[in-house]
């Protein structure tokens, strides 16, 4: 779902849907890499990048499990 939003400095792509976190959960193309990111932005959020959207999300899951 595309919407006005930027994250990365870049139009966001894609939402995620789910429960708890997920719905917070932004995906976007920054540069070469997806991004996706739970926060208004790299420096007070929770972030993970991938080649893939599958791969963000899973060092998304990496880097949010560290946090908490």
């Amino acid at each position: 779902m595309s919407n006005e939003r930027t994250v990365c400095g870049m139009p966001v792509i894609e939402t995620t849907y789910g429960g708890g976190y997920w719905d917070a959960v932004t995906l976007c193309l920054d540069g070469d890499s997806w991004c996706a990111l739970c926060g208004e932005n790299l420096q007070e959020g929770v972030a993970g990048f991938g080649d893939t959207q599958e791969d963000a999300l899973a060092a998304f899951e990496q880097a949010w499990e560290v946090r908490t």
